[in-house]
């Protein structure tokens, strides 16, 4: 295996009764063009199948895998994780998923070109038994074999400016240790922590960077799963702005109205008291004509 910049990466994958995919995953992360420098499985006390699982890679000299005592949740987990890793860049790969054998390479040539970037986020393609459900909510396009391709924005001033509520980036996204550290790492603030930690990121002037390669291989299984949430918040703060908006438009045009109808109050007042005076005033000639 090459290395195509000096710079090393740990790939971490945590778990949490995951079982019946974490095998899958691991073989993936295994059978890449370019070898991670550092490979983490962390299992977060899982009840299912894991712990058999992960026995089967134990001698495995390119794993270090670590069983937590007790459930941690996700933010403790992570950081947890991260602590016990050494590379200059992270990125986390559900246990859920799978990464095609390019993933490690395109990141690697990527930060090669981008050496200022911060983050750096790849496209997905989407598989699973609810993959059309995501497709329908993402507008990726079908690859007719079951499988959906979802091709990431670029990261304009316009997407920065919206991170405030809306994600870009997915939490597969490779991200440099120091930047890491600089915000003070993933952080409990009642929004999907990956969004949250890239979104300090970037407003603390981390540059995100858009690889332009389809190789994070989401799986779409449950409704509960993290990026089925993000996509879901991500639709409901939208509406909650656009319904802003109406309504802010909505007062706008009702303070319009008030002012026509003080408006057209006032002309009625006029008229009904220029109609007095020509009133009168007719009355005055007709009077004068009689005599």
């Amino acid at each position: 295996m090459r290395n195509l910049t000096p710079v090393t990466i740990s790939l971490i994958i945590p778990n949490f009764n995951y079982g019946e995919f974490l095998e899958e995953c691991i073989n993936s992360v295994l059978d890449q063009t370019v070898t991670p420098d550092e490979i983490i499985i962390i299992d977060d006390c899982s009840s299912d199948n894991s712990l058999e699982i992960l026995s089967r890679f134990e001698n495995n000299k390119q794993i270090k895998i670590i069983r937590n005592r007790k459930n941690l949740g996700i933010v403790d987990n992570f950081n947890k994780a991260i602590k016990a890793s050494t590379s200059d860049y992270i990125v986390f790969v559900g246990a859920d998923n799978r990464i095609k054998k390019t993933f490690v390479e395109e990141y690697k040539k990527a930060i090669s070109k981008d050496t200022e970037a911060a983050i750096l986020y790849c496209d997905i393609t989407i598989f699973g038994p609810r993959a059309c459900l995501l497709a329908e909510t993402t507008n990726a396009k079908n690859n007719n074999d079951g499988s959906y391709s979802w091709v990431f924005p670029e990261p304009s001033d316009e997407n920065i400016k919206r991170l405030e509520t809306t994600n870009f980036m997915h939490g597969s996204s490779i991200y440099r240790r120091d930047w890491y550290q600089k915000v003070g790492g993933y952080q409990d603030n009642g929004i999907p922590e990956d969004f949250d930690l890239f979104r300090r990121i970037v407003f603390a002037g981390g540059l995100p960077v858009h690889v332009n390669a389809e190789t994070l291989e989401y799986r779409q299984h449950s409704p509960d799963q993290s990026q089925t949430k993000i996509n879901l918040e991500t639709k409901i703060v939208e509406l909650l702005q656009r319904n802003k908006v109406l309504e802010e438009e909505i007062e706008r045009v009702d303070s319009v109205l008030k002012d026509r109808d003080k408006e057209i109050y006032e002309l009625n007042n006029k008229l009904n008291s220029l109609s007095e005076k020509i009133i009168g005033k007719i009355k005055r000639i007709i009077k004068k004509i009689k005599i």
